[in-house]
């Protein structure tokens, strides 16, 4: 009887236990959901917080790049009266920005663009500037400024002549930086960087004859996804595509035309819209000379161009894109084509874009800098759509905003912004935190030059060098088992400011999934094959820095990996200590309870015998 009782208390003590690790679970997945159900994104001003001081934030964003090498990403920005630029510094505490002693000046003319690279190979960041000058007009004077992490030579002899302004990419595979343009003559030509500090000029062919699209947006990346970069130039007329070959020199491949009915051509952008692994063609366009309406093309696959957003219209408001006005001198001539800049602003892996629109109200024009999200759409083209964010915090605050750039503040993966607007006739930088409410994923990848890596000047790894056209690609696995890829390429393009980051951060969702693969291809082919290496299982939430040396050796490229643990990673941390706690209270109550039953039952077995012993 006793037995049966004591059997029975068992079995209670067991569902008890079984009840109690129910909830705990649940309750830990209600806590985890919790905290990842995703919020509205909101932009907040963190003007005072970013800038050193109120006077550092007048200028125009020009370029980005990490000057001193320290794997933080500093700012170009072209004085207000266009004779001079400064390298802000960028750190990682307050002030995140901080003026520096890099400063150069120029007397004979006006900076209309600031573009940084290695163009001596020696692993230290130079600057390119493109000066507009009365007696050059419409030409361009380039000037090249040799860097050396901390300082930068201002004067230098090395002045070239072209039409608009170049293309920084690698034509001969040295990983040393090149430029493709439009010279003097009207032909297009290559300046070819050397070790020397010197170019030489190589005449680039032109099957078509036609001139370059001016502004052009001619860029350096995978056009034919072999993972090497081939060259897109934008003529008058039409875009012709240039395959990187085998002889270490581009074959051209097909020409296509211009779209037929638009009246404007913006600046063309590539990305992967819908995660199939392709760069998609997008390209914003304007409907009517003035641009009173406008929408966004991209290339299909049969080389025609169709709409993916017709109209860009708030209920019956209707925007467009704002065109570059020339009220603020000296930048009556500053070039600001219509430009849609792209990142994984919501880190749910599809690429999101940002720019300037524009609409009438009372006889004003009212600009209003916006960001567009990739959003799921099954009747569109892609699959996708673009959702008009049109209170996004902050964002709509900025008075007459005209540049607007994605960039990592914290450089935790989150895309924030940098905006150049104009306040009382003068150009002033914004920036604004994503203040993003939802914990997701994300992976960054940032290409060096591979020059060196032990043996590099100043015994420092030179994480600062811009290298253009490395192709990213990265392969992982859905909740619901399905795969899902993505493609980037590296600082694809350079002029006209369009502002890339010298990186490529994918946003993953929150699937805190490892990386099944990720490939990285340098561009041009080295003993006639292409250059690229895998890497398996990426921790997700990571910078990986790809150091490609030596270039014709993918086997010994070398991977560094930095870590950024997540706030949802900390608090799993903590709910699995809590839960593991109160598992540890609830065995050791009952294992307490178990001990005095034991006991209990031990008195029982001793009355019990020295009754039968009477």
């Amino acid at each position: 009887m006793w037995k049966n009782s004591f059997v029975q208390g068992k079995q209670k003590d067991l569902t008890f236990r079984n009840f109690a690790l129910f909830h705990i679970n649940l309750l830990s997945v209600i806590m985890v959901s919790f905290y990842t159900q995703p919020q509205v994104n909101c932009l907040k001003d963190i003007s005072s917080d970013v800038f050193q001081s109120e006077s550092e934030r007048y200028g125009i964003l020009a370029a980005y790049g990490d000057f001193n090498s320290d794997k933080l990403t500093d700012v170009f920005v072209i004085s207000n009266n266009g004779k001079s630029f400064e390298v802000l510094i960028s750190y990682s505490i307050k002030p995140f920005l901080r003026r520096s002693r890099i400063v150069c000046s120029v007397d004979e003319g006006i900076i209309t663009s600031v573009m940084p690279a290695d163009f001596n190979g020696d692993s230290k960041m130079d600057i390119l500037i493109t000066i507009k000058t009365p007696d050059l007009y419409p030409e361009l004077s380039i000037r090249v400024l040799w860097g050396n992490f901390d300082s930068i030579q201002c004067d230098t002899p090395i002045k070239i002549t072209m039409k608009g302004q170049p293309l920084i990419m690698d034509f001969n595979n040295d990983m040393i930086a090149d430029m493709f343009g439009e010279g003097e003559d009207g032909r297009r030509y290559y300046w070819l960087g050397s070790v020397s500090s010197n170019f030489t000029q190589q005449e680039a062919p032109s099957p078509h004859n036609q001139p370059l699209r001016m502004p052009h947006s001619c860029a350096f990346l995978d056009l034919n996804s072999d993972k090497a970069a081939d060259l897109l130039v934008t003529g008058q007329k039409m875009f012709e595509y240039w395959i990187s070959s085998v002889e270490g020199n581009f074959s051209f491949w097909k020409s296509v035309p211009n779209p037929q009915s638009v009246s404007k051509l913006g600046q063309s952008s590539f990305t992967d819209i819908d995660l199939d692994g392709s760069l998609e063609h997008v390209v914003p366009v304007c409907h009517d000379p003035s641009c009173k309406s406008g929408g966004i093309m991209v290339l299909n696959d049969n080389d025609e161009w169709q709409y993916w957003i017709q109209e860009l219209k708030q209920g019956e408001i209707q925007w467009s894109y704002s065109l570059p006005n020339g009220d603020v001198a000296p930048f009556d001539n500053l070039t600001l084509p219509l430009t849609l800049r792209v990142a994984d602003f919501d880190m749910d892996g599809f690429p999101d874009f940002v720019t300037v629109l524009k609409r009438q109200s009372e006889g004003k024009e009212v600009r209003q800098a916006v960001v567009l999200r990739n959003i799921p759409c099954s009747s569109c083209l892609l699959g996708r759509t673009l959702e008009i964010i049109w209170k996004q915090g902050d964002l709509s605050e900025i008075p007459n905003p005209q540049l607007p750039a994605f960039y990592d503040i914290f450089e935790d993966g989150t895309m924030d912004l940098i905006i150049s607007g104009k306040s009382e006739g003068l150009w002033k930088l914004y920036a604004l935190q994503n203040t993003f409410d939802y914990d997701a994923y994300f992976i960054k990848v940032l290409v060096l030059t591979g020059r060196c890596y032990v043996d590099c000047p100043g015994e420092r790894v030179p994480y600062g060098t811009n290298q253009p056209g490395p192709l990213i690609q990265y392969y992982t696995t859905r909740p619901n088992g399905s795969p899902q890829v993505s493609s980037a390429s590296q600082l694809s393009q350079s002029a006209y400011f369009s502002l890339q980051l010298p990186y490529v951060v994918f946003g993953l969702g929150q699937t805190p999934n490892f990386i099944d693969k990720l490939t990285v291809g340098i561009p041009g082919h080295r003993n006639f094959a292409i250059q690229k290496r895998e890497w398996t299982q990426i921790i997700p939430n990571s910078q990986m820095v790809v150091i490609p040396h030596p270039p014709d050796k993918p086997d010994k490229w070398t991977n560094k990996l930095f870590v950024t643990p997540s706030r949802l990673v900390i608090l799993t941390f903590a709910a699995l200590l809590g839960t593991c706690g109160f598992i540890g209270l609830i065995i050791g109550a009952l294992h307490w309870k178990e001990k005095r039953e034991d006991r209990r039952e031990k008195l029982q077995e001793a009355h019990r015998f020295h009754f039968d012993a009477m």
